[in-house]
């Protein structure tokens, strides 16, 4: 019996100093590792493309250290000279002859106090929103106007592609249309809405304002358009493009523009340009072309030309006058019957339709043939002359 109560005596004097040493080497570990701090650090670091990247302690740890500034940082980054360019002052790195690190993940290294951890800095590039630039509250178009395009009236910007989605918008009706405008680029989205106020053509002809498109021309009916072109309407009135936006534009014409822009030129619309715009010429009327003297190729030398005029008879009164250069002869004698009388032309002699009202009265026949333009009125009877007076001996 008091062999096992010594036994268990013992026993329990050994579990007492353990527990002893358990407690004062508790103590001990716990004032130790007051007096060290734990380095913990983050596992990755993400990064935006194109910011500035600071290879800073601050950056990678988990919990502040009170002697940051004695962390030692080790990274390719800092050492491949070749690939990075690393400032040790400013403690920024950026891809060999860029300003900016390239997207790509980079391992760093960071010791302190015999403690050594690692992280991974990662660059990628990040999509951000899309943005309008002077997002218009209204905007007035016209009524049936041609090649019309919503898409034309807005300009939002991104770093990277981006566009504009928007509905389908009918305009054959007079009045008021709210519509939400989407800037899409790639997942990101900005919405914004506009309320779209439909005129009609005498409301625009009465002096009512049209909203410009960005690019300064607007879209116009056809009933607007041919009063422009025939003068029934000398004037339109357009707001102006913000300069904000015609800055933007500018820059992105001269390639100066660092960010994306939604806005395509257009090529073949029919739309209005204040600063080009000339009225169409009115269509002339047609003249008839002057005639030109036709001449007949059978007539004598000394025949006056014969123009393609309507041929009108003139009537005489039926006084039957004597040429002067010859003698009455009578129409039944043989030996007469070569002498010319007002009916023995010729085929080759002119026919009316050969003469000129004027030209020749029957009376004016010569023996060979030829004919001698007369001047007497055609519009007034012809006068017979005095029959010359031969004497002889």
């Amino acid at each position: 019996m008091k062999k096992t109560s010594q036994v268990k005596k013992r026993n329990r004097i050994l579990i007492l100093i353990a527990i002893v040493c358990l407690l004062v080497g508790g103590i001990g570990f716990y004032v130790v590792q007051q007096g060290k701090e734990t380095l913990l650090v983050k596992k990755e670091v993400k990064i935006n493309a194109h910011d500035p990247v600071r290879l800073n302690a601050s950056l990678f740890l988990e919990e502040p250290v009170k002697d940051e500034e004695k962390i030692e940082i080790e990274s390719p980054l800092m050492n491949s000279p070749q690939k990075y360019s690393y400032d040790p002052k400013t403690k920024i790195v950026t891809s060999k002859d860029k300003e900016y690190l390239e997207p790509g993940m980079y391992q760093v290294t960071l010791r302190y106090k015999n403690q050594e951890a690692k992280s991974k800095l990662i660059v990628s590039e990040a999509e951000s929103k899309p943005k309008f630039i002077d997002f218009p509250s209204q905007i007035n178009v016209e009524q049936n106007a041609k090649d019309f395009d919503l898409k034309q009236y807005f300009l939002a910007t991104s770093k990277e592609s981006v566009e504009l989605i928007v509905p389908d918008l009918d305009i054959r009706q007079v009045g008021d249309q709210t519509v939400e405008i989407i800037a899409k680029s790639g997942q990101q989205e900005t919405k914004e809405s506009v309320l779209v106020h439909v005129l009609s053509a005498q409301e625009v002809a009465n002096g009512e304002t049209l909203t410009s498109m960005i690019n300064g021309k607007v879209p116009l009916s056809q009933e607007t358009w041919d009063a422009l072109n025939n003068g029934d309407q000398t004037s339109i009135k357009i707001s102006d493009v913000s300069k904000q936006i015609a800055s933007i534009l500018k820059q992105a014409k001269e390639g100066i523009l660092k960010n994306r822009i939604s806005y395509r030129e257009e090529e073949g619309k029919d739309w209005f340009d204040p600063k080009t715009f000339t009225p169409s010429p009115k269509a002339e009327e047609s003249k008839p072309a002057a005639q030109e003297p036709v001449t007949n190729d059978t007539a004598p030398d000394n025949s006056a030309p014969v123009y393609n005029t309507p041929y009108y008879p003139v009537y005489n009164d039926p006084i039957v006058s004597t040429p002067s250069d010859q003698t009455p002869t009578d129409t039944n004698d043989p030996n007469t019957s070569g002498d010319q009388t007002p009916t023995d032309q010729t085929p080759g002699d002119q026919t009316p339709s050969d003469q000129t009202p004027g030209d020749q009265t029957a009376g004016d026949q010569t023996s060979g043939g030829t004919s001698d333009p007369g001047t007497n009125d055609p519009t007034q009877p012809s006068t017979p002359s005095e029959p010359n007076q031969e004497t002889t001996n």
